[in-house]
């Protein structure tokens, strides 16, 4: 009794924090902008013969399951419910990359 009234008590002073009206968003613009920062933020450690970035056309090939089935974050704390999820295969076409084989 003693917990779940601790739990009752948290749940309603907490309800308004939890309560705010839901806002409408552009998906597709708000999962570009997230895509660009992704970008934006990426280190790279060494760049031998100037392999990168890969130009137009160049053939390659994909290793590893996360290119077919991307993986992101976890859960807990770090729990991300994506709107879009785009996988490397399937980016492929736009980038001009040409896949020999996964």
């Amino acid at each position: 009794d003693e917990c779940v009234d601790r739990l009752l008590e948290l749940i309603f002073t907490t309800n308004e924090v939890f309560n705010k009206p839901h806002f409408e968003f552009n998906v597709e613009k708000h999962h570009r902008v997230s895509q660009k920062a992704a970008e934006e933020s990426i280190v790279l450690l060494k760049n031998e013969d100037h392999i990168l970035p890969i130009r137009f056309g160049r053939k390659v090939a994909v290793i590893g399951d996360f290119a077919k089935d991307a993986r992101y974050q976890g859960a807990g704390s770090s729990i991300v419910n994506p709107t879009i999820l785009d996988h490397t295969l399937n980016c492929f076409e736009e980038s001009g990359i040409v896949s020999i084989g996964f």
